[in-house]
């Protein structure tokens, strides 16, 4: 630890328990980087930012950071319906639409299951639109009950 800043009330009440600079590795070689502490209702986070202390103060790193956790969770769970690794368009316009699929797929389940859909649900409607899976298959897995005509 190189130096420790003075927590304010703000950053107590975001649940900041340290924020200071400090050097990484046994030898202290590296370079200083800033190191913010968090603790939250399941764990604690280690938060580190080049940014002074006189850019941003510690409840705004912390609010920052779990901004970002929650977009990269969307995202995730986005991938995850997706079912790839990368964007079938390069174009905007050809995202958009891949999202829009995406997200209309998941609430027609969502309407359909009651269930918020996950990656096997996806995946079998997949397969049963090209043939691999049945309908039972599907509706099973789904936990939906087929309409009798």
């Amino acid at each position: 630890m190189l130096e420790e800043f003075a927590l304010t009330a703000e950053d107590r009440a975001a649940g900041v328990t340290f924020d200071g600079w400090v050097r990484l590795g046994a030898r202290n070689q590296s370079a200083p980087i800033r190191l913010v502490r968090v603790q939250t209702e399941e764990s604690e986070l280690l938060l580190v930012t080049g940014e002074p202390r006189a850019e941003l103060g510690a409840e705004l790193v912390a609010l920052i950071y779990g901004y970002r956790w929650r977009i990269e969770l969307s995202f995730k769970w986005l991938k995850c319906l997706l079912g790839c690794r990368h964007w079938l368009a390069e174009s905007p316009r050809g995202v958009a639409l891949q999202v829009y699929g995406a997200l209309i797929a998941a609430l027609l389940l969502l309407r359909s299951t009651g269930r918020r859909p996950g990656k096997r649900a996806m995946e079998m409607i997949r397969f049963y639109l090209v043939g691999t899976a049945a309908l039972e298959e599907l509706t099973r897995l789904l936990g939906i009950e087929k309409k009798r005509g």
